[in-house]
């Protein structure tokens, strides 16, 4: 008779052990964090939907929070379930085009922090109108002709706008993280340039 193999369920944080990993996410935790939201925006705003780093990096925080929400498996560092629940959180964005209900962090009445979520703050993202959306395809088309002459960091943009994470990318392209890196630094502060110009 042979054995049942019991399945090893997966080991989640608790509330506490969450509050706990967020107070120590240092400043370099804090900045990768961010410059992953951001590259996020970059291609959400190609598609026009309106939405900022800062916003994605506080829905991770909120729904890894909330009781029922997108939990911690400790398997993996703290930083990698958020950088897992931000492409989530934006691939939802991309794919209905609407958005998902981004809860605030601080609601209108913060004392009642169970009321009900059916206010302004859990409204899903507007469809966006034609100028915002050409606004967003001419920023894009900017920052392409920045690096016109820079073919892998074009190849990189492609890869992200189809939601490639970083292994596939190097991977598709046949680079190193040092040559993969590179270009992604490249790319930050070229559109950091092009969204100062705007």
């Amino acid at each position: 008779m042979a054995k049942k193999i019991e399945a090893k369920s997966a080991d989640y944080a608790s509330l506490d052990e969450v509050e706990e990993a967020i107070s120590r996410l240092t400043p370099s935790d804090s900045e990768r964090l961010t410059r992953f939201a951001w590259l996020k925006v970059l291609g959400l705003r190609g598609l026009g939907v309106g939405v900022e780093a800062e916003d994605l990096l506080q829905e991770a925080l909120t729904r890894t929070l909330q009781p029922g929400g997108k939990r911690w498996a400790k398997n993996i560092t703290f930083v990698k379930h958020l950088i897992a629940a931000i492409r989530n959180i934006a691939g939802h964005l991309a794919r209905d085009g609407r958005g998902v209900g981004l809860v605030s962090l601080d609601p209108p009445d913060a004392s009642d922090v169970h009321g009900d979520l059916n206010n302004e703050w859990d409204k899903p993202t507007e469809i966006p109108d034609a100028e915002r959306i050409a606004v967003a395809r001419e920023r894009l088309q900017k920052i392409e002709k920045r690096f016109e002459k820079d073919e892998r960091v074009l190849l990189v943009m492609e890869g992200l706008s189809t939601e490639m994470n970083g292994p596939e990318i190097k991977q598709d392209l046949g680079i190193t993280q040092n040559e993969l890196e590179a270009a992604m630094t490249r790319l930050r502060r070229g559109a950091a340039k092009v969204e100062e110009e705007t």
